[in-house]
C-alpha cells in the first residue's frame, strides 16, 4: 500500500517541492531527510534530499497533490543545521489536517529513527 506524501523546503529565495510515492509516514519518512542531512552533496537542503532520494519527484506545491497523507515543509535558513519542520497528517475527507510535529528537523529525525 502506498503512503503518498509532500515534502515543500522553503529558503530565502525559493520553495522546492518533491513528490513521493510511497513510504510517507513519519516512522519511514525520517530516513528521507536523514539521507539528505547526511549527504556529501553541496547545495541546499532540498538539492541534498532530492539527490539522496532517488524516488522524489519534483512538484509544483503540496495542493497539487490531493491524494497525500503526509504533508512536509522544512525551513531551512542560511545555516542548514538550524532548519526546522512542520509535518502535518492530513484527513481523508477535508484539504485540511492536523499538525502532529512542529521543531528542528533533527529532532524529528531523532524522534523517529528508533
Amino acid at each position: 500500500m502506498s503512503t503518498r506524501a509532500t515534502y515543500q523546503f522553503k529558503t530565502d529565495m525559493a520553495d522546492t517541492t518533491f513528490y513521493v510515492h510511497h513510504d510517507g509516514y513519519p516512522e519511514y519518512a525520517f530516513n528521507y531527510f536523514k539521507n539528505a542531512v547526511e549527504s556529501n552533496r553541496k547545495g541546499t537542503l532540498a538539492d541534498k534530499f532530492h539527490a539522496a532520494n532517488d524516488n522524489s519527484e519534483i512538484t509544483e506545491s503540496h495542493a497539487v497533490h490531493g491524494d497525500t497523507e503526509y504533508q512536509y515543509t522544512v525551513t531551512e535558513p542560511f545555516n542548514c543545521k538550524d532548519a526546522t519542520i512542520i509535518a502535518i497528517k492530513k484527513r481523508w475527507d477535508a484539504e485540511t489536517g492536523e499538525t502532529f510535529f512542529s521543531g528542528l528537523l533533527s529532532d524529528f529525525i531523532k524522534k523517529y529513527d528508533k
